[in-house]
């Protein structure tokens, strides 16, 4: 999955306007600060896109998460099943809702699906 041609493109105008368009629309005159002010919007700018931009390209490729035990992942689901017992949902809800995370540690982890 590579990287979307219309999110980067509306990020880089936005941000190339608040850092390019917004310091040629300060007044001119008596005003000592308008060079501060311009260049507090230029790195301003940069550094927000470039955030944004690390950001969008992190979630391209994400890091592999830690690689569970299949005890630990069971110790996590009695845990859960205790947490789960205090929530005011019914019993059938409750199962569901455990077993539903149960399976998708195990398929990230890359591990077959215990019978419950």
């Amino acid at each position: 999955m590579g990287m979307a041609f219309l999110p980067f493109a509306f990020m880089t105008i936005l941000w190339g306007g608040v850092g390019i368009g917004l310091p040629m629309f300060l007044p001119k005159g008596e005003n000592q600060n308008r060079g501060l002010i311009q260049l507090a919007l230029i790195l301003t700018a940069g550094t927000c896109w470039l955030f944004w931009l690390c950001t969008y390209m992190s979630q391209m490729n994400p890091l592999i998460g830690p690689k569970l035990r299949k005890n630990t992942i069971l110790m996590l689901a009695q845990e859960w099943v205790r947490v789960f017992t205090t929530l005011s949902l019914s019993k059938r809800t409750r199962i569901i809702l455990c077993y539903t995370l149960l399976t998708q540690i195990f398929r990230f982890q890359g591990n077959t699906i215990p019978d419950l």
